[in-house]
């Protein structure tokens, strides 16, 4: 899928529970009223910030009083076609790293499996 394709996917904050369960169990709102996150039980805010030049998007929630932060996504063209995806997030100081880093592997996954499920059937391979 090309950044344009993913980008879109990304900012699509209603698909969040499906590619980062983790995360958010469901989300309510749009971009012009803002989004509300439940997690088990839980509802936060969740500011958006798409930025299509960068190709980034960016999720942001209230931490403490005045500080925000989140997971920051990236979609970078590849040299031979498609896209790669990265994804920074923080790591909370009750949380071994090992620990966030497999949040994060499962989260790449789900998100590339909705990918391969959206992208187009590409012209089939004959031997």
């Amino acid at each position: 899928m090309s950044t344009a394709e993913v980008l879109a996917v990304l900012a699509d904050v209603s698909r969040l529970p499906v590619w980062a369960p983790g995360f958010a169990d469901q989300v309510t709102g749009d971009a012009t009223a803002g989004w509300q996150v439940s997690k088990n039980g839980h509802r936060f805010e969740l500011h958006v910030r798409v930025n299509e030049r960068a190709a980034t998007v960016d999720y942001l929630r209230q931490l403490t009083s005045g500080h925000y932060g989140g997971a920051y996504l990236r979609s970078t063209p590849r040299p031979g076609g498609g896209s790669v995806t990265t994804k920074t997030m923080p790591v909370p100081p009750s949380e071994h790293p090992v620990d966030r880093a497999a949040v994060l592997d499962s989260e790449l996954g789900n998100l590339a499996r909705l990918l391969g499920t959206l992208a187009p059937a590409g012209p089939a391979i004959h031997e």
